[in-house]
């Protein structure tokens, strides 16, 4: 089509339009001259044709649209968004445009350029748009089932691990609260940040823990479930050592050995407000996380740890990855939490005789006043189960045994005394991250350690 030069009759500003054909209604100008590209004048009505915008292309990622400009960002315009073929709204710019007001749900998205002095571009490709404003959730179900292997649930569907050159690839990896478990030096002291986490527990008729999920939002309980927020806090990314009395989380310390654990205690505390060591409560969050990540009760199908005791500190510092090991049967780490399980057998505070608390004022080698009374049912020394406190239930001593067999259930050996040691120092089938053994107040052994938390009051 020809250009044609249209110049107004006042002399003022001057345009390109293609030539069209002449048309009648509202559209015919007047008082103008119009010419062609070789300068003859043209006679007559004429209808002045206004260039069009190209259509911009869209990409669209959870509830987010990006609009890329399909005139490469020459000319002013706006763009018109369409939400199921309904203008939604107007904007100024290209690039990123995320929706905040819509409710959860499917929508069809497109856009077309507006601009003055132009015609609209057509509408863009058409993409469908999936929001959902609530966080995901990861899951596992059966931890009541005679079986090692537990089922995923919710969101966690479809995921898995792999170990190569032992080091662990997860799809966890990337997913709240995994992804947010790094470490952090507090006053000398290497941890590991665990963030508040808000957790759905699901129970039978027995109070026996039968699921477990996880989410950065509170969920909404089903039946025989109970929702539950802990709080942040930081484990210690190494065996506690003591310096100058104080118990410390530190890379090239040899773990300390054959010390009380009322002593060790003192020497947690010694840090200042908010010092403990390891608890039940504690204890049992990674303890869950480690069930929902790698769906296995059976610890040993995951890493072992070293099956000796009191090796020096900072050994797995080069791996790379959150999770992996020297080699089987050696140092492990999981979640940059070194000797998560192996190299010697660490205390558990919180737990004396049958009473447990989660209030560290009340940790003592005699809680019957203060902590909460259970009862370890069933024939046998390997654990079955968790019992749940509905008030809270990560305070979850063990509640059931089974029968001598490293096949079933958790596999890990169980007993109660007044000190408990959990973990690794041997070889035997038995021991694992679930592993409770009961000793008496004034225990103490060269396999058996501490681990610093640090739990902030505010």
């Amino acid at each position: 089509m020809a250009n044609v030069l249209i110049q107004g009759s006042g002399g003022g500003g001057q345009k390109l339009a293609p030539l069209t054909t002449p048309a009648t209604a509202d559209k015919i100008k007047s008082g103008k001259e119009a010419y062609t590209d070789a300068g003859v004048k043209l006679t007559g009505s004429y209808v002045e044709s206004l260039p069009t915008l190209n259509a911009p292309t869209i990409t669209v990622s959870g509830n987010v649209v990006n609009i890329v400009d399909g005139d490469n960002g020459n000319f002013s315009k706006t763009w018109e968004i369409r939400i199921n073929n309904l203008p939604y709204r107007i904007i100024a710019h290209t690039g990123n445009y995320t929706f905040t007001e819509l409710a959860d749900g499917t929508y069809s998205v497109k856009v077309k350029a507006r601009g003055d002095g132009f015609n609209d571009s057509e509408f863009s490709n058409v993409e469908t748009m999936t929001i959902s404003t609530s966080s995901p959730i990861y899951g596992v179900s059966g931890l009541y089932d005679s079986s090692t292997t537990l089922t995923r649930t919710d969101d966690a569907v479809g995921m898995s691990w792999t170990m190569s050159n032992n080091e662990i690839s997860s799809d966890f990896d990337s997913v709240f609260p995994y992804n947010q478990m790094v470490r952090e030096t507090i006053n000398g002291n290497v941890f590991v940040k665990v963030p508040a986490i808000w957790w759905r527990i699901g129970y039978d008729s027995n109070n026996y823990i039968t699921d477990i999920a996880v989410s950065k939002d509170e969920m909404t309980p089903g039946t025989g479930q109970v929702v539950y927020k802990s709080g942040a806090f930081y484990y210690g990314a190494y065996k506690g050592a003591t310096e100058n009395s104080v118990l410390v989380s530190k890379s090239s310390k040899t773990p300390d050995q054959s010390v009380p654990r009322a002593q060790e205690r003192t020497r947690a505390t010694s840090n200042g407000t908010g010092y403990q060591l390891l608890d039940l409560v504690h204890s049992r969050i990674l303890e869950f996380l480690w069930l929902i990540e790698f769906a296995d009760k059976k610890s040993r199908n995951i890493m072992i740890g070293l099956t000796n005791s009191n090796y020096t500190t900072g050994a797995t510092d080069n791996l790379t990855a959150p999770s992996g090991q020297l080699g089987t049967s050696d140092r492990m780490r999981y979640r940059y939490i070194e000797d998560f399980v192996g190299n010697g057998f660490e205390y558990v505070d919180g737990i004396a005789n049958y009473y447990v608390s989660d209030n560290p004022a009340n940790y003592s080698e005699d809680m019957s006043a203060t902590g909460t009374a259970f009862s370890l049912l069933g024939a046998g020394t390997l654990a079955a189960i968790q019992i749940i406190n509905t008030n809270n239930p990560l305070l979850a001593p063990p509640a059931y045994l089974v029968a001598n067999t490293i096949t079933a259930y958790f596999c890990n050996r169980v007993s109660i005394n007044t000190v408990v040691i959990k973990g690794t120092a041997n070889t035997n089938s038995y021991v694992g991250v679930f592993y409770w053994s009961g000793e008496t107040a004034n225990y103490m052994n060269l396999r058996t350690s501490s681990r610093l938390l640090y739990v902030p009051t505010t």
